[in-house]
């Protein structure tokens, strides 16, 4: 059995493998040919939020499928973007935490870290 690849490893084929669909209770699934799938709240997706089923389900993938597009809805995320937990730009996400969708930013996260998030070595 092979390693599952990431999606920085994924050929222009497997991009395209990539199927979409609108699943029950609101919900977008995103299911690549390597078998891992993702499943986000349409209310997390930025520019998505509030639409009705039926625009939700309008949706397409760009030419490679390193994106998913709404074009009724002029919004578009791209895969490895939802992978890190990022449904929209920062002051989408800002909003999202300021209703307690999502957690509190740590400085990780965010990358303004000034320090490592390695334990301390202990002697």
């Amino acid at each position: 059995m092979s390693e599952p690849k990431s999606w920085r490893d994924m050929t222009d084929e497997e991009y395209e493998q990539l199927r979409l669909q609108s699943a029950e209770r609101d919900r977008i699934v995103i299911e690549m040919k390597n078998g891992v799938a993702l499943m986000i709240p349409s209310r997390l997706l930025q520019g998505v939020a509030g639409a009705s089923p039926d625009l939700i389900a309008k949706v397409e993938t760009d030419s490679r499928g390193y994106a998913i597009i709404w074009d009724e809805l002029d919004a578009g995320l791209t895969i490895p973007g939802l992978l890190a937990s990022r449904f929209g730009n920062e002051n989408w996400m800002d909003e999202l935490r300021a209703r307690g969708e999502l957690p509190s930013a740590s400085p990780i996260s965010t990358g303004n870290s000034t320090k490592s998030a390695r334990p301390r070595k202990i002697a």
